[in-house]
């Protein structure tokens, strides 16, 4: 039995990592670090690098994430 808040009318979206890059571009979001770089030389020989990390966000990112987490447990802290 489904639950009282399953839709049977919704339909599945399409995969589509085309319309997910338009997606991103428009919200301004950085897709490449994610996937692989592919080059062919003159010779056609196939070079991959493998996704690259943009160190600059992954710091950014952990330094919100202290500054929020230590914003909670203060306020959390102050609650008591």
């Amino acid at each position: 039995m489904p639950s009282w808040a399953y839709n049977s009318n919704v339909t599945a979206d399409e995969y589509s990592l085309d319309k997910a890059r338009e997606l991103m571009d428009k919200a301004g979001y950085r897709y490449y670090i994610l996937e692989k770089t592919v080059t062919v030389t003159e010779e056609g020989e196939v070079i991959e690098k493998e996704a690259g990390t943009d160190w600059m966000t992954v710091g950014i990112v952990g330094i919100v994430g202290l500054i929020v987490g230590l914003g909670v447990g203060y306020v959390l802290k102050k609650k008591e």
